[in-house]
Order: structure tokens, then C-alpha cells, then sequence
């Protein structure tokens, strides 16, 4: 179901209660001095089984008037309407203030682990959709918002890999609709890539008592091509440049575990030529090809897993083929490479 859809389904409901042009102030004035006049609000649900808090978040309540209708009816946090939706979850999809979503996490914090009709958890549905408003307001994902998301992540490190309804797991959720549209300086889209990257880390490496996150290296080892993304590479590049040249807990360097996930020297693309009507071929540097400009030592120091210096890993099949630009390139910085090897089998 879209969102234009679950507005309308809920519209009836809200504006009979909260009609757009609620007087905040007046109402608080009523929830602090008067409650019981409103006792029949708390205990009537419209007809999505709503009850006066999740349609109190459909607009852009202020956070006094929040805290007061939680303190007077706090078993509302706990139900959900026909969707299955929490108030957490309406106010991660609503994503109007960093604020409400904290409130209502305060007062309720095992609302994170309660998924809506769909399994999508409020992680899910906040990533989506702050990262659905930032292709047009690149000001929408705040520090705050990160924190928000940090707060989440906390509490449910291990919805770092759970899947939405779509297939997507959180990290997915910032390529496909962050990154795609995100420059280079995108600080924020950085700072929540990093946590939800390193909380997908620790779950996946749970009882590994030496294993130490390192982002180039995280990245590397994703199944998505997400060091493919320029704008995300250029970001962790700059910032976790002495990655290149450490290595993990399997004694690998990131170049070690880019080759092997099928990472290449040089990108190949179609562009079409508007002048000639023909498709030209277009080369760029690409991932590999960075990571050797962060520690050209890379490019000579062998894989203690494979026991293959980089430019045999390449040789071998990635992502279905072999790529000789990348076997070339490689062996061509360190030619001698092949040399030692031969000495080492003497």
C-alpha cells in the first residue's frame, strides 16, 4: 500500500478528531487542566482501530502536547491499528520531527521490535522515508535524524540485516535511494551509511572475539556493488583512508576482499551520443583502481587466505568473468610480483 493510500484510509478518522486547524495550545490547556472531560477520546478508535495517539501523529504535534497524551493514556502506545502499525512505526513513516520519534522510543522502546502488516520494522519505514524526501530536500536528513537512527540501531542492531518488505535491509535501503542521488560531502547520508554498515558487522560476525570493524573493509565484503557508487566511495575513501593498508581479522586487506567480490580496475558504460545518434563506449577508474591509490603496497602483499597475490585473484572469476584490464593493471604496477612467486615455489 503506498502512503497515499494509508492517508486517505485514516483521513476520516483524524480530521473528526484533529481538524487541521487545531489550537495546540488550547488543547494542552484541556490535557493538563481538564482530562477527564476527554476520557471518551482516549478509550474510541476509529475505524482503523486508531486511537487518539496514532492519529494525533499524523500531524505535526507539538512535543508538550505528546508527552502529555502519553501520560495520560500510555496503553495506547502499545496498540496497533488494522495495519499493525505502532505509534513508533506512524511516526518513523510520517518522519516529521526527530523529536516525536524519540518521545514515543522513550515511552516505549520494545515498539522498535513490532513490525506493521508487511514486516517492515520503524527502521525500515524511517529510512525510507527520509531517504524518499531527500531526492528533493537534501536538508531533511539532519544530525538529529541520524541520531534517531543510531537510537534504533541500538536497540535493534539485528534489524541491520533484516529485509523489508521489498527485499532490502537497511544498508540496501541507503543505496538504492540514498546514495544514488547523494555528492560526495553528503555528511549525514555518511553518518548513518557508517552505523548502520557497522551494526551490520557486528551481527553478522556475533562470537568473533578478534573481529574489529573497519569500514573499507565492511564495505568491500558487501554483496551489493556498493563500492560501485562514486559519491559513497569518494565519502569512505576520504575519511577511512588508512584502511587500505590494515588488515582484518582474516589478515585480508580490502583490495584482498574487493578482487574477490569481482570489483574492477576500470568501469565500462553506454552513454549515447546526442550529436552522432552513437553509443559511445565511456571508461572510468573505479573501485580497485582507488583502493591501489590508497596503498599502492596493496597491489604486492598476498592474500593470506588464497595465498594469490592480487593480480591472480583477478584472473580468477568474479561476478561471472574474469577481467584482464584488471589483471593487467595490477601486474603492471608490480610486475615483479609474478617473479616472487616463481622464487617462493623453488
Amino acid at each position: 500500500m503506498s502512503s497515499q493510500d494509508e492517508s486517505s484510509d485514516d483521513s476520516s478518522g483524524i480530521v473528526r478528531i484533529l481538524p487541521e486547524d487545531t489550537d495546540w495550545s488550547m488543547l494542552l490547556n484541556q490535557l493538563t487542566d481538564h482530562p477527564e472531560r476527554l476520557t471518551s477520546i482516549w478509550q474510541e478508535k476509529n475505524r482503523e482501530n486508531q486511537t487518539f495517539l496514532h492519529q494525533l501523529l499524523y500531524r505535526e504535534v507539538p512535543k508538550e502536547v505528546l508527552q502529555r497524551v502519553i501520560e495520560i493514556a500510555p496503553d495506547s502506545l502499545e496498540v496497533r491499528d488494522i495495519a499493525l502499525k505502532t505509534p513508533l512505526f506512524i511516526a518513523a513513516w510520517k518522519a516529521s520531527s526527530p523529536d516525536t520519534v524519540r518521545v514515543l522510543f522513550e515511552a516505549y522502546p520494545e515498539a522498535v521490535f513490532i513490525p506493521n502488516e508487511y514486516y517492515d520494522y520503524p527502521l525500515h519505514i524511517l529510512i525510507e522515508s527520509l531517504t524518499s524526501q531527500w531526492i528533493f530536500d537534501r536538508d531533511i536528513l539532519n544530525e538529529e535524524w541520524v541520531q534517531i537512527i543510531r537510537l534504533l540501531l541500538d536497540s535493534f542492531p539485528e534489524c541491520s540485516v533484516t529485509s523489508n518488505r521489498f527485499g532490502n535491509n537497511p544498508f540496501q535501503q541507503l543505496l538504492d535511494d540514498g546514495w544514488e542521488y547523494a555528492s560526495p560531502s553528503a555528511q549525514n547520508l555518511g553518518e548513518a551509511t557508517y552505523w548502520v554498515l557497522r551494526e551490520r558487522f557486528e551481527a553478522q560476525n556475533i562470537g568473533i572475539d578478534d573481529a574489529v570493524f573497519l569500514p573499507l573493509h565492511a564495505l568491500a565484503g558487501e554483496e551489493d556493488t556498493a563500492l560501485d557508487i562514486k559519491p559513497l566511495r569518494n565519502y569512505f575513501f576520504k575519511r577511512h583512508s588508512e584502511n587500505a593498508s590494515c588488515l582484518d581479522h582474516n589478515y585480508r586487506l580490502p583490495l584482498h576482499i574487493a578482487i574477490e567480490d569481482g570489483y574492477r580496475w576500470i568501469e565500462y558504460g553506454i552513454s549515447l551520443n546526442p550529436l552522432s545518434g552513437r553509443a559511445d563506449v565511456l571508461c572510468k577508474d573505479s573501485c580497485i583502481h582507488d583502493l591501489f591509490q590508497l596503498s599502492s603496497k596493496a597491489g604486492k602483499t598476498r592474500d593470506i587466505t588464497t595465498r594469490l597475490y592480487p593480480f591472480m585473484a583477478a584472473a580468477i572469476k568474479g561476478r561471472g568473468v574474469a577481467d584482464i584490464d584488471t589483471v593487467f593493471q595490477l601486474l603492471k604496477q608490480h610486475p615483479y610480483a609474478a617473479r616472487g612467486l616463481c622464487s617462493n615455489q623453488r
